[in-house]
Parts: structure tokens; sequence; C-alpha cells
């Protein structure tokens, strides 16, 4: 393939370490920990996903969810490339 992308005129694409899944497993737990719930983090070749599990109630619920987003909110930004 690299030749092919050299007869083009186009740069091999560079390797990216891929997140083990014993690792992607403690930052699953660790975020569970601080949620109070159950968090999966799958990745593939083509996207990362992140599923959080709250239960109990409405208010319960909403309170975790706006911790969430206050953590989350403006501080992560993905620059692609």
């Amino acid at each position: 393939m690299a030749r092919q992308k050299e007869k083009y005129g186009k740069k091999p694409l560079h390797r990216v370490e891929r997140i083990h899944s014993d690792e992607l497993e403690v930052m699953a737990k660790d975020m569970a920990r601080s949620i109070n719930g159950l968090v999966k983090i799958t990745q593939s070749k083509v996207e990362a996903r992140v599923t959080f599990v709250i239960r109990g109630n409405l208010e319960t619920t909403s309170e975790v969810l706006k911790k969430v987003h206050e953590k989350l909110g403006d501080s992560v930004e993905v620059v692609l490339e």
C-alpha cells in the first residue's frame, strides 16, 4: 500500500497506538466509580464509544448528568488533523 501512495505523491499514514482493552477497563471502572453507575468503553478503528448507565430517580440522574456535563463541558476539545 505504501508504494501505491508514493506513486500518487501521498505520504503513508503514521501508525496510531490503540488503547489496550485492559486500559479501557481501568478507565471505565474509574469513571463508573465517580458517577456511581456503569460505564462501558468500546473502541474500533473508526470510533470510540463511551456509554454511561446511571440508575436512580429523576432527581438523582439529573444531578449526575449535570455533574458530568460540568466536568466535561467545554474542557473537552478534540483536534482532528
